[in-house]
């Protein structure tokens, strides 16, 4: 099913029952009689956007985030996890059909279960194991494809220019999550999607402040028809009180910041050094380290806490049995001597 009539459909049928949501202009409105501030103090929005916590620069930081992302809309959560949960959840439903890549973070598994749709699992970034499964759903009207553009525990790249080709010749609606490719990949940090120029073949571009932008919220880029939607439709975004200005403002300022050229340079000075003299070939931010055995990965992490490194150790259920490793983020900031510190340290380790 075409995702713009599906949407318009929706839409339509929620405006003839005179239950269509608008976000409220709330400037120069006393909203105080709808707030639930019972005690007087105001650094919360205290309420949810559609009553009382609309503030004006929810549609400042918006506004930016859709030409940024080269998108017509977009939709501010508070947290990515409820992003993820609030959109799959409120496009799909029983009798639909969801295909997630075997490594999809927790938060977007979550939100295809909360969905109760049908669910299939694809081979980790195997395009072809996709199109298997395609084939045989042919007689699914919805079908959703879930990944991220990179992979929160191996830091590996999903094939997006792949994936895109099967949506044009298969027709399902496409979701991407960016969290961990927003800030690193980009001309303007914009992410995989815009590197590779494919933002108009992703119908659900999916992001988080609490990565490369430091901040906290989640935010959903789109159509102006799947914005509306989730308006009217995103349980998570419905019901939950409205982010502080205070955060709001300091995520539109580190959108600045994430667009920096200089400090991406950086990054990837530091991620092409780092993996140079590990041995292996980086390619983004996240470099696992991968032990196998969770009491090792364990030994080794508490030796690097004891050197003023924090380092945990991810084990089973967020990795695989035996799969248990040491999760390694760079970033601009860090210096050649706090690498070759952590270096010598782990290389000394793994003799």
């Amino acid at each position: 099913m075409d995702l713009a009539k599906f949407l318009t459909d929706a839409l339509t049928e929620i405006e003839q029952k005179n239950l269509f949501r608008r976000l409220p202009e709330l400037q120069n409105i006393d909203a105080g009689f709808s707030r639930n501030t019972y005690l007087g103090n105001h650094f919360g929005a205290s309420g949810s956007r559609l009553i009382s916590g609309n503030h004006r620069l929810y549609a400042r930081l918006e506004k930016e985030l859709s030409l940024w992302k080269k998108t017509a809309a977009a939709l501010i959560y508070p947290t990515g996890y409820m992003t993820n949960l609030g959109v799959i959840s409120a496009l799909m439903n029983k009798g639909d059909l969801i295909i997630l890549d075997k490594l999809c973070h927790a938060s977007l598994i979550d939100g295809a279960r909360l969905a109760q749709a049908d669910i299939r699992v694809f081979k980790h970034n195997n395009s072809a194991s996709l199109e298997k499964i395609l084939r045989q759903s042919r007689n699914y009207k919805k079908i959703l494809v879930v990944t991220e553009s990179i992979f929160s525990m191996d830091g590996d790249r999903t094939p997006l220019l792949e994936l895109t080709t099967l949506r044009r010749q298969y027709g399902f609606w496409l979701l991407v999550d960016e969290a961990h490719a927003v800030g690193v990949f980009g001309e303007r940090g914009e992410g995989l999607a815009g590197q590779l120029g494919v933002n108009q073949d992703i119908d659900i571009q999916i992001g988080t402040f609490s990565k490369a932008f430091d901040g906290l919220g989640g935010y959903v880029c789109g159509s102006r028809l799947l914005i509306d939607y989730l308006v009217n439709r995103s349980r998570a975004f419905i019901y939950t009180t409205a982010l502080p200005q205070i955060i709001l403002q300091k995520n539109l300022a580190n959108l600045k910041k994430v667009q920096s050229k200089k400090r991406r340079e950086k990054l990837w000075k530091n991620i092409a050094c780092f993996g140079a003299r590990l041995g292996v070939k980086a390619n983004s931010a996240i470099i696992p380290l991968l032990i196998g055995d969770e009491q090792k990965t364990l030994a080794l992490a508490e030796k690097l806490r004891d050197s003023g490194f924090i380092i945990p150790a991810i084990r089973y259920p967020t990795v695989p049995r035996g799969q248990a490793r040491l999760r390694l983020t760079l970033s601009a900031e860090q210096t050649k001597r706090q690498m070759d510190k952590l270096l010598k340290i782990i290389l000394k380790a793994l003799k």
